[in-house]
């Protein structure tokens, strides 16, 4: 018991641990976020067309060459999906856009792209897949619950502890016999 409370005063003053150059213990990096906008791909012999839908919602068609990778700009572009029906409006610069409202349903949208390009003409076939929406999690708000627990059960344990030394060392006491204040006196006297 006397060297079990110092070695305890020792451990709570010692400082943190420092990390030395290169071994920063700072805050742990940012989670990666991953780009969830859903896309799809499709391409030919004569054109590459990559579709984006964007918040808002649109739907951006990205459409070049596929020999060259030139974007393609004043091309007429019909898009087709299930009962939707658009003509995409040129943009510039290779990129068209149509309104993305039939596209935001969770699930995978089949693309049926018509493309005229001057002489050239071409019938491009994507799937668009939109994921479910993302559920927050009330996880990260608790944890610290299992610390929290776990340093209530240290502080109970070595309450605990410390009071079952202390009453052994009591009882320990009460058995020696002469323990206590005769105990002087019987030392004093045998000289």
């Amino acid at each position: 018991m006397k060297t079990a409370v110092p070695l305890a005063l020792f451990c709570l003053a010692l400082p943190p641990a420092w990390g030395h150059e290169g071994h920063d213990h700072g805050p742990p990096p940012p989670p990666v976020v991953i780009d969830a906008t859903p896309r799809a791909s499709a391409e030919s012999e004569l054109f590459e067309l990559v579709a984006v839908l964007e918040a808002g919602p649109r739907l951006l068609l990205y459409l070049d060459r596929h020999a060259s990778n030139e974007p393609v700009s004043g091309a007429q572009l019909e898009v087709e999906s299930g009962a939707f029906k658009a003509v995409a409006a040129d943009l510039g610069g290779g990129v068209y856009a149509v309104p993305g409202e039939a596209f935001v349903r969770p699930g995978t949208h089949s693309l049926t792209l018509t493309v005229q390009a001057g002489e050239e003409t071409d019938l491009l076939a994507a799937s668009l897949a939109v994921p479910e929406p993302a559920k927050a999690t009330v996880a990260a708000e608790r944890d610290w619950l299992p610390w929290a627990a776990g340093g209530a059960a240290l502080v109970v344990g070595g309450g605990l502890g410390w009071l079952a030394l202390r009453r052994r060392g009591k009882s320990a006491r009460q058995a020696v016999p002469g323990a206590g204040a005769s105990a002087p006196a019987l030392s004093g006297e045998g000289r």
